[in-house]
C-alpha cells in the first residue's frame, strides 16, 4: 500500500461499523487498496475482484454495497457524518460505493 497502512484501513472500516465477517468487507478493503495503488475506476476494481474471486461483477458490487449499508446502520453516526458529510445521498442516507471508497481513501491519507 502506498500512502496508508492496512492497519489504518482496518481501523477505519471497523469504526464505520463494517463487520469483518462479511464478504463485502473483504472486497471493500481490497477495492480501497486497489483504488489507491492503481487509481482504477470502480468498475475496473469490480472486474478485477470478480476475476480474482471467480464471482460476477454484480455480486462484488452488491456485496460491497451491503457492507456499506450495514456500516451505515451500525456506525457512530457523528463519525460517519464527519467523514462523509455532503457526499451522503439525501434520498437514502448513505454514500454510493464510489463515494465510500474515494472518501475512505482520502481519509486514510490524513490519519
Amino acid at each position: 500500500m502506498s500512502s496508508f497502512t492496512e492497519d489504518k484501513l482496518i481501523l477505519v472500516l471497523h469504526n464505520l461499523g463494517i463487520p469483518s465477517h462479511l464478504k463485502g468487507y473483504i472486497y471493500l478493503k481490497e477495492a480501497i487498496i486497489i483504488y489507491e495503488e492503481q487509481c482504477l475506476i470502480t468498475k475496473s476494481v469490480y472486474r478485477y475482484l470478480a476475476n480474482k474471486y471467480n464471482k460476477s461483477v454484480s455480486s462484488i458490487e452488491r456485496a460491497i454495497r451491503n457492507a456499506i449499508e450495514i456500516g451505515c446502520l451500525r456506525s457512530d453516526f457523528i463519525f460517519f457524518e464527519e467523514l462523509f458529510g455532503a457526499s451522503i445521498n439525501a434520498d437514502n442516507g448513505k454514500p454510493t460505493n464510489l463515494q465510500f471508497i474515494a472518501t475512505v481513501k482520502e481519509q486514510l491519507k490524513i490519519i
